[in-house]
């Protein structure tokens, strides 16, 4: 059996938008975490960033509503972008910004560790 075939009952589609709506409240959370160390840190990328992230919810919420709107699942289309978006954003984009933190951490423990040594020298 194909497991397309297991998505066209009516409650295998209230689970799947409820799947959906579960994925935009975990995205909305989990950006604006990403917001606030993009402000902390001053993330030289961050404009380009969140309009990664504008793109995502706004293709998430196209999908349901045109699920809405044609009683049809784009399940398989939405399988794609997700899987897409796992392996190019999440994978790749964030790693970026998670290597500048680093590089930004190890910046700000060397002039902290210079400024001591200053202290310390005076």
């Amino acid at each position: 059996m194909s497991y397309m075939i297991l998505f066209k009952t009516k409650k295998n589609t209230e689970i799947i938008k409820k799947i959906f709506i579960d994925l935009l409240q975990y995205a909305s959370y989990h950006f604006s975490l990403e917001y606030d160390l993009f402000q902390i840190y001053k993330y030289e990328d961050e404009a380009r960033h969140i309009d990664e992230h504008k793109f995502f919810i706004k293709k998430i919420e196209t999908m349901m509503i045109r699920d809405y709107l044609t009683g049809k699942d784009n399940l398989k289309e939405a399988l794609v972008f997700l899987v897409d978006w796992f392996s190019n954003h999440i994978l790749k984009t964030d790693m970026d910004y998670c290597n500048y933190f680093r590089f930004k951490e190890v910046v700000e423990d060397v002039n902290t560790y210079i400024s001591v040594k200053k202290f310390i020298k005076e």
